[in-house]
């Protein structure tokens, strides 16, 4: 696998009249990975991807993909991309395989074995002469991703990919994304609202506010990146177990059963130890890992979506 970038953005800007939109955005996306796209609404998402794929014209900066600048050569640049930005378009009246085969022709150069192949890889083959219109909305997104990447790109942009589907389509499409790029090497770039899902599907974030790129991180990095942790505690008796937390200094709140405190993971050791130091039961110490929803929320200073 090329350990060169699939897309480079390259202080990227859109500016509206006098408004800018987005801001000198710049970063990579690597091949075989699944890039999260995060950002409160109107933060420039979309605009950002809009321009990615040639959809509005950029006002400063460039877009790189596959060593090629979509300004200098918008044809040979965008042959690497497939996208679905907002929701795929399909002929209901038209079964999968004729709609595959009336953009394939419009793509050019795909063969039967192609498309054979990708129908597979999405798991429509029990349906795909099937009339669109019976498709269900994972069905029929599935079919959409199908479409994309017929001529084989390098990069799968896609915004709002689970929007309206239910739990187990949400589910199902993330782990098509998975695989497709573990299995294929795709870059795949993705815009969503449901933090817990680019949580399990991605391997980076992006972040964007206010049009502003925020942070760039490895997943699990970024959330696990905080000085503090949560430590929920089960103790008998709970309410000296609270006086003893509170004269050593450590802030203590009580939730139903339980207290809960926020420490450095170094001092949990000590916090044990001076409970037991002063014959308080402990029958549970259990340490809280956050969410990708908790820092981005900490990060962005907003109580929205993203």
């Amino acid at each position: 696998m090329s350990s060169s970038p699939t897309v480079q953005l390259k202080g990227l800007t859109k500016r509206i009249g006098n408004k800018t939109i987005v801001r000198d955005l710049s970063f990579d996306i690597q091949p075989g990975e699944v890039f999260g796209f995060l950002g409160p609404n109107g933060a420039g998402k979309t605009t950002t991807i809009r321009m990615m794929v040639g959809l509005t014209s950029i006002s400063e900066g460039d877009v790189i993909i596959k060593g090629t600048s979509i300004k200098e050569n918008f044809k040979k640049s965008i042959a690497h991309v497939g996208g679905i930005v907002e929701n795929p378009e399909m002929y209901k009246f038209m079964t999968g395989m004729q709609n595959l085969k009336h953009y394939a022709r419009m793509s050019g150069n795909v063969s039967d074995e192609r498309m054979n192949e990708i129908v597979k890889l999405v798991d429509l083959e029990d349906s795909i002469h099937t009339r669109v219109k019976k498709y269900s909305l994972g069905m029929r997104q599935r079919l959409g991703i199908a479409q994309a990447l017929l001529h084989n790109p390098s990069v799968l942009i896609l915004d709002e990919p689970t929007n309206g589907l239910d739990p187990a389509g949400i589910r199902e499409i993330r782990d098509y994304l998975r695989k497709l790029a573990k299995d294929e090497g795709l870059s795949v770039v993705v815009s969503s609202h449901l933090l817990s899902e680019m949580e399990m599907m991605c391997d980076r974030i992006g972040i964007i506010q206010k049009g502003e790129l925020i942070d760039v991180q490895n997943v699990k990095s970024f959330v696990s990146d905080k000085a503090t942790i949560r430590t929920r505690l089960t103790l008998e008796p709970a309410q000296d177990g609270k006086a003893v937390l509170e004269q050593a200094g450590y802030e203590v709140i009580v939730d139903e059963e339980t207290l809960v405190i926020e420490t450095e993971r170094e001092q949990i050791p000590g916090v044990i130890q001076l409970l037991v130091q002063n014959q308080i039961a402990i029958y549970e110490a259990k340490t809280e890992v956050g969410t990708l929803e908790d820092r981005f929320l900490e990060l962005t200073g907003t109580g929205g979506q993203a």
